[in-house]
């Protein structure tokens, strides 16, 4: 854990950040954005990229694991300040499904300490039609991926 700077948004779930001369690459646990080249891809990387940019660039990483490509994976907090509670803050994986732009990675969310308000965040933006719940037929990131390696 720790507060990090994001370097780089790479797409609608990664981030390359550091901390002094430590770098790391940060999978948001639970769930997967389209890939860039996929309908809504570049629209879920910019609009991580304009959540992180709210909060100065700086983000806080609660670390689940390491995956297979060495890669942190790891819930991703923002300061979301308000007058009454200084301290609060936002789950960018959470605001990520909320807002239709990632779907829940049920594969792996049962390892998120935040797994359920995903889930649930998620289903919010399915019956409100976000992101890519507007097309039923979309293909999902993992199923993209299977098909084009």
């Amino acid at each position: 854990s720790g507060v990090w700077q994001v370097v780089r948004v790479s797409d609608g779930d990664t981030l390359k950040v550091r901390n002094g001369s430590q770098q790391e690459t940060i999978r948001f646990c639970g769930i997967d954005a389209p890939e860039l080249d996929q309908p809504l891809g570049k629209q879920s990387r910019d609009f991580l990229k304009r959540l992180v940019d709210r909060a100065g660039g700086r983000v806080r990483v609660q670390a689940v694991k390491r995956d297979r490509y060495d890669r942190l994976v790891g819930e991703v907090f923002v300061a979301a300040p308000t007058r009454d509670h200084p301290e609060q803050e936002r789950l960018l994986d959470y605001e990520q499904v909320a807002a239709g732009m990632a779907y829940v990675y049920r594969r792996y969310v049962k390892e998120c300490p935040n797994g359920d308000i995903l889930s649930r965040g998620e289903a919010e933006a399915k019956r409100l039609k976000r992101g890519v719940w507007r097309d039923p037929q979309a293909v999902k990131p993992w199923d993209y991926r299977r098909l084009n390696r």
